[in-house]
């Protein structure tokens, strides 16, 4: 009986010290958590939404330069760290200014760049109907003068009309 109690405390010392080993060897920083691995798909949805540093006005994800590959490298690793899309569009933004970016931010300066097309649109949008109607009014104004003229039957008629112009004038 005691044999077995000493083979039982022994097998259980064993058992013990293998589970704090196990504990000991941890750092107690969690498992990293399972990430999917990045797709180009992913990498593209942000180059999408950002310009080229060389090409004027040529998304990222379009641009075929060396430049815009290693962006999209670049872009591809920051996702991969974990990173989200706003902290990676900082990032460039921070590097290389506001000019990487397809939209600017409607803050600030840049929010003039929102407001004013739109004023722009509503002032003339108003000229035109404002114009309209004064066109409208000047249609109707010279057909009731029309109306309003002596019929001329003949030439005789027509040098007579000059005449009058002539005097009024």
């Amino acid at each position: 009986m005691r044999r077995k109690l000493i083979l039982l405390f022994g097998l259980m010392l064993m058992i013990g010290l293998l589970i704090s080993g196990v504990a000991l060897a941890q750092d107690g920083t969690p498992p990293p958590p399972t990430a999917r691995p990045v797709t180009s798909d992913d990498v593209n949805r942000i180059a999408r939404q950002m310009y080229c540093p060389i090409c004027e006005n040529e998304p990222l994800d379009a641009c075929r330069t060396a430049a815009c590959a290693q962006w999209r490298a670049q872009i591809g690793q920051l996702l991969s760290e974990g990173q989200t899309e706003s902290q990676i569009k900082q990032y460039f933004v921070e590097r290389y200014g506001l000019r990487v970016l397809a939209e600017p931010p409607a803050s600030g300066v840049t929010l003039w760049l929102w407001v004013l097309p739109v004023i722009g649109l509503v002032i003339g949008g108003a000229y035109v109907v404002i114009l309209m109607r004064r066109m409208r009014a000047r249609n109707t104004a010279s057909v009731k003068a029309a109306a309003s003229a002596p019929k001329l039957s003949d030439a005789g008629d027509y040098a007579q009309r000059v005449e009058r112009d002539l005097k009024n004038f």
